[in-house]
Parts: structure tokens; sequence; C-alpha cells
């Protein structure tokens, strides 16, 4: 048993702290459980270690005995991290031994660090072990053009709604944060969308739903996506006749939305952090992601490969355009009836878009 340190010592290192303590929380994280005596300093705990150290440095300098026991127990109310217990198994006490994926975990989810490690927390710390990584976004993207610290196309989640458009060939280069109030990027579909695709730098979900704000919203297609897989969804013709159609993309997993641990990285101007205020902790992914929109198929499109052409072939060789009659149609040249000289097989049509 550590004998407790003589009230002169203790006295003597608070009028020192200045110069001490500096030095000694530099020390942090050290070997040993916070929460028991033991003759080396520190504790395994950073940010608890951190605190008491900084409190008292000569439980950093010299041993961490019952003092700095009883010192923990009072500041480091709910740091868990790390803990005993594997990251990816539930267990029953709080926290788990990687301390940056504890870390992360307890951010995205504040009980796995407050009671206990359950199955949940397990699931979520099994995004730790997914790399990762970076997407390239084109030259000729367009940019989201929110700044992280504001909300301005997060559609039926303000209170004043504002949407952004996402048109046929759009490729929109973006950012998700977890900020209050959420974000959450709602854009207006036009009607020349026949898919749209994601690629995110972090685990993310995109919906395809169909009403306005004042009415019920319909999810008519979801998809998630982990960091740097392209997801692609379809959009159904048939979705169109009644209502709105809206992309909304946001960061989660099937199990739920992202609510905390990616904060913003952009200072805003008109609400600085304070100087002695600490930034915040890096999530372990990056916050963008890439939106494209391809092109729906034309009306006059018969063999589904998305173009309007083709020839007729002759049983002798050479080929033959033909030409149709046409009409309009949703801005696209319709066939009505075509017809090919004897000796030619029709194989498709060609016909040419009129305005």
């Amino acid at each position: 048993m550590i004998a407790l340190r003589p009230a002169i010592l203790r006295l003597t290192t608070a009028l020192l702290a200045g110069s001490f303590s500096i030095r000694a929380s530099a020390q942090c994280p050290a070997e040993g459980d916070c929460y028991t005596p033991h003759e080396t300093g520190g504790c395994i705990q950073t940010a608890c270690c951190e605190l008491v150290c900084d409190f008292d440095a000569l439980c950093c300098d010299a041993a961490w005995d019952d003092f700095c026991v009883a010192t923990a127990t009072e500041l480091c109310v709910g740091i868990a991290c790390p803990n005993p217990g594997v990251c990816t198994e539930p267990h029953e006490n709080p926290g788990c031994e990687n301390e940056a994926c504890c870390d992360f975990v307890c951010r995205l989810d504040p009980f796995c660090c407050a009671s206990g490690w359950d199955a949940l927390c397990a699931e979520r710390a099994a995004l730790c072990e997914t790399a990762a990584c970076t997407i390239e976004i084109p030259a000729s993207a367009i940019a989201e053009d929110e700044p992280c610290y504001q909300r301005l196309n997060d559609g039926c989640n303000l209170d004043d709604p504002v949407f952004a458009t996402l048109s046929c060939g759009d490729a929109i280069a973006g950012k998700w944060t977890s900020n209050l109030p959420r974000d959450v990027d709602w854009f207006r579909v036009d009607a020349g969308v026949g898919s749209i695709s994601l690629r995110p730098e972090f685990p993310a979900f995109v919906q395809i739903v169909r009403g306005g704000c004042e009415d019920a919203i319909e999810i008519l297609a979801e998809v998630h996506a982990m960091p740097c897989e392209e997801v692609v969804l379809e959009i159904d013709g048939a979705w169109r006749g009644d209502g709105t159609l809206s992309v909304v993309l946001s960061g989660g997993t099937a199990r739920g939305e992202f609510r905390r641990a990616f904060a913003c990285d952009e200072i805003d101007p008109e609400n600085p952090p304070s100087p002695d205020d600490p930034p915040p902790p890096d999530p372990p992914f990056e916050r963008l992601y890439l939106l494209t929109a391809a092109c729906a198929c034309p009306p006059a499109d018969l063999d589904g490969d998305c173009a309007v052409g083709g020839t007729a072939n002759s049983s002798a060789g050479g080929s033959l355009s033909l030409e149709g009659t046409v009409s309009v149609l949703e801005g696209y040249s319709q066939v009505f009836t075509t017809t090919a000289e004897p000796g030619y097989e029709l194989i498709d049509l060609v016909v040419d878009t009129v305005s």
C-alpha cells in the first residue's frame, strides 16, 4: 500500500502547479488503472490522467496514490476511454480498450461510456475497422456552397424550407457534418434525372422521397454507402406522377443517423470559438461526398441503350439509315412508322430530335 504523502508536500505542489502541471500532464496516458493506486505516475485514460495531474502534478511526477484515485473519482465522471473490453464485443463496463475507437463511439452514442458497452456500441465500433479514404472531386463538379456552420439546403428540416436542385448531368461536391442543427442535405430532382449515385468519405445514406414539407413524406428508395463506396438509386418514372421528388442525404448507417462526432471543421466568422476552447476532435473519416445525376433515357429509345438511333442491315451486306414519321413527346422525338427497303432487316430505328 502506498502511503499518503504529507499535506505540506501537497501544499507545496499546489503553489508550484504552474510549472509542474504542464510537464506532468504531458506524461499522459501511462500504465495503470485510474481508479487503482500504483507506484508509477499517470494512468491509462488520457483525459482523466490530464485532469488529475493538472490538479496535482505529483500524480504524474511521482506515483498514482490513494489521493490521485480519490481525485479521479471526483473529476473523471463519464470518462471511460480506454477501459477493459474488446471494442467490437459487448461487455458490462462502459468504454473499451482502444482509446481512439472508444472515444469515437462514445461521441456517437454517449450511453456507451455512461452505462455499458452493449451490442449497438460493439456494432458502431466495427466502423473503426473501416479504412478512411478520400474521394476524387472532378474539376467540373458543382460546389454545394453550404459552409458546415450554416444550413442552406436542409429542405423540410428547416422552418422555412430551402432546397438545392439536382439536374440531369449534375455532379455535386458537398460536405456533411453533425453540428446542431443536424445537417441533412435536400435536393429537388428535375424531370430529366434517371438515376442518382453517391460516393461519400464517411458512412452515409441517401433516400429518394416524395411529397412536400406540408404533407406526409414518403420514402420511395434508400441505400447506404460505406466510405468511398459508390451506390446508385434508379428513379422509377412512375414516381413522378404524384408529387415532387427529392434526394435526401445524411451521415449514418442502417442502424440510424449520426447526430454527433463529425464536428464542423470551419470557423464561423460571426461566432468564432474562444481561444481557450480546445479544437473539436477529428472523426476517423473525412466529410466530403460526390452526388451525381444521370440523365433518363429518351422515350424514343427502343433497345434500352439510352441512345436514339440504329440501322437496317442487308443480308447482302451494307446498311441503310432509316427515317420515320416523328412527333415530339416530352422534348424527345417519338417514332410512329418506319419502313425499310426490300432486302433489309429492321434492326432499330433512326430518329432525329426535333424542336
